[in-house]
């Protein structure tokens, strides 16, 4: 099955996903990423199989609703993955305020981080979070990284 075929042959299930997402055949490990999934299989599978959590977020269809869900995850990492998508509003917002100054971090060089966002981590205690939002709000948008400082 070819990438432009996945459309048509959304996952069904928490167990099918797993399936796919561990296969060692190249196809179908590839389908766990660009198959869609509904949010309700995604609950199912983060219920069921938590080590799952940030294969789910790399599913190219996972619905904005299970973003916002597992972006109030307790697991550091499952934050930072949710970063790594395009965000909506409500992320970014619940997001800069993390107690965590990498995920800050993070959000401040989001390009769709809303201005009084920016704002606000303009002046974060963390050095690091506090000059990348100056700099985005500056518009000094070059890459780096939080080992730069």
């Amino acid at each position: 099955m070819s990438k432009e075929h996945y459309a048509e042959y959304p996952i069904t299930s928490a167990k099918e996903f797993v399936r796919l997402r561990d296969s060692q055949i190249p196809q179908e490990y590839e389908q766990a990423a660009y198959r869609p999934i509904s949010a309700s299989v995604c609950r199912e599978i983060i219920e069921n199989y938590p080590e799952m959590k940030k294969w789910v977020i790399h599913n190219k269809t996972v619905p904005m609703e299970i973003l916002e869900e597992l972006s109030s995850d307790k697991n550091v990492n499952i934050r930072d993955a949710v970063l790594g998508k395009k965000n909506s509003v409500t992320i970014l917002e619940k997001l800069s305020s993390d107690p965590e100054p990498h995920i800050r971090f993070l959000v401040a060089g989001k390009p769709n981080t809303a201005l009084d966002i920016l704002k606000r981590l303009a002046m974060d205690p963390e050095p690091n979070v506090r000059i990348r939002a100056q700099r985005r709000l500056n518009n000094e948008d070059y890459l780096f990284d939080w080992n730069e400082f």
